[in-house]
């Protein structure tokens, strides 16, 4: 497999051994703030990273074309990956695919759990919600036990999924909680600041320079902290 068009600028990655691979993010802000251009980052050094990993992105407006190969759905993918295999020719590791989140992330759940187990993580796999709203199974008042299934026991399968939101609102307290990363970037309002301050378990004021910020401006928040 290669790699997809490398032409993003590095960005912060998710782990540094594949021994391990123990991620989960949520990437959190208003449109036109910089999610999509952090998580372009984070796909291309992982696949710069782990040269056997994979990257999936649930990408249904197309925004990842230019560095990934685009499929229209699960099953394009698959037949693409065939063909490859059987007339022995490389096919990109990078992939934004359409059709349904839960068929992308079943996907990558089923080569994780073929592939992979704790401890010895071989096909690393980066797992990205361009847009949280089309989850469709999950979001604001609701987490699908899928999407459960995959945060709790991503060590095991290799697979670090990472959700894009516009609203610290728009994805339950259990993504939070099992989350081992939130990327905040820039808030239109003290209100949304303090809710996204809430759900990370940090003191009120804590992320009030994010009120207003420069685009692509963010802070990393783990366990609790300001890292």
């Amino acid at each position: 497999m290669t790699a997809c068009n490398e032409k993003e600028p590095a960005q912060p990655t998710p782990a540094s051994a594949c021994r391990d691979f123990n991620f989960a993010a949520l990437v959190i802000g208003p449109p036109q703030c910089g999610k999509t251009t952090f998580v372009r980052g984070l796909v291309v050094d992982h696949l710069r990273r782990y040269p056997t990993g994979l990257a999936f992105v649930h990408d249904p407006n197309l925004q990842f074309r230019d560095i990934c190969p685009a499929y229209e759905d699960v099953h394009a993918w698959r037949r693409a990956f065939d063909a490859a295999t059987v007339s022995r020719t490389p096919i990109s590791r990078g992939a934004c695919v359409g059709g349904q989140w839960s068929d992308v992330r079943a996907m990558a759940v089923a080569i994780g759990r073929a592939r992979n187990t704790a401890g010895n993580v071989r096909v690393p796999i980066l797992l990205a919600c361009d847009e949280s709203s089309m989850i469709g199974d999950s979001g604001r008042s609701y987490v699908a036990q899928e999407e459960l299934q995959l945060l709790s026991t991503r060590r095991h399968l290799g697979v670090g999924p990472v959700y894009n939101a516009q609203q610290a609102t728009s994805l339950v307290d259990a993504f939070y909680a099992l989350a081992t990363d939130v990327i905040a970037f820039a808030q239109r309002s003290e209100r949304e600041t303090l809710k996204l301050e809430e759900r990370c378990g940090l003191p009120e004021g804590a992320l009030a320079s994010l009120v207003g910020a420069a685009r692509y401006h963010y802070v990393r928040i783990q366990a609790g902290r300001i890292v």
